[in-house]
């Protein structure tokens, strides 16, 4: 079984950054309406990590069309089906994101700006 790793137990914090900054730092990882993107930072490791996600409307969206996507696949995939939603609704449960991990290094200004752009929740 997965475990979350980005907790306040192992010095981490969550922190919020607003899209417009987002998308000026990391031009290839843009947001859009499909993905989220939520942050944990350790300021003592000087580690920072984005972990992308299913988007709360793309959530939303993959809920109602739940009766569509069982006629199309079949009701004797719904076991398969199932997981597929389990995994995305409780995604920090089962591991299902993407992370990029920023580390604090000499001559490298991105970690700073990040730091920079970034508000406590």
């Amino acid at each position: 079984m997965y475990e979350f790793k980005y907790t306040p137990e192992n010095g981490y914090y969550m922190a919020k950054m607003s899209r417009s900054d987002h998308n000026e730092l990391f031009s290839k990882r843009q947001i859009n309406i499909w993905k989220s993107y939520t942050y944990a930072v350790n300021e003592d490791k000087g580690h920072f990590v984005m972990m992308r996600h299913a988007s709360p409307l793309a959530i939303v969206l993959s809920i109602l069309a739940y009766p569509f996507i069982m006629l199309i696949h079949g009701i004797a995939n719904y076991k398969e089906i199932n997981d597929e939603y389990k995994r995305n609704l409780n995604w920090k449960r089962y591991g299902s994101f993407c992370c990029d991990e920023i580390i604090k290094r000499e001559g490298s200004s991105l970690y700073q700006d990040a730091m920079a752009k970034l508000s406590k929740k």
